[in-house]
C-alpha cells in the first residue's frame, strides 16, 4: 500500500509539473512571437522594404494576438486535463488510505 501511495504522489508531481511547464512555455512563445515580429516589421521599415503604416503594424499585432490566443487556449487545455487528472489521483489516494 505504501508503494501505491508513493506512485500516486509522483503521479501527482509529474502532473503538475506538466502544468507548469506548458504555462511557462506558452510566456516563452509569446514573448518569442511579439520580439520577432516586432523586429521583423522595424527591419523591413529601417531598410525601406517597407513604409511606416500604423494600421499595418496594428493589423500585424492583430494577428499575433490572434496567434497567442489560439496558443493559450492550448495551455489551458492542458492545464484543466492535468487539474483533472490530478483530482482523480487524489481522489483514489484517498479512497486508498479509507481502507
Amino acid at each position: 500500500m505504501e508503494t501505491e501511495i508513493q506512485l500516486l504522489m509522483q503521479a501527482y508531481s509529474r502532473y503538475v509539473s506538466r502544468a507548469h511547464t506548458a504555462f511557462e512555455t506558452f510566456f516563452e512563445v509569446l514573448f518569442a512571437l511579439f520580439s520577432i515580429t516586432l523586429g521583423v516589421v522595424l527591419s523591413f521599415i529601417d531598410i525601406g522594404i517597407m513604409p511606416w503604416n500604423l494600421k499595418v503594424f496594428l493589423i500585424v499585432l492583430a494577428v499575433d494576438g490572434v496567434f497567442s490566443a489560439f496558443a493559450l487556449f492550448i495551455v489551458f487545455a492542458v492545464i484543466y486535463d492535468s487539474r483533472k487528472k490530478r483530482a482523480l489521483i487524489v481522489k483514489e489516494a484517498k479512497n486508498m488510505h479509507s481502507f
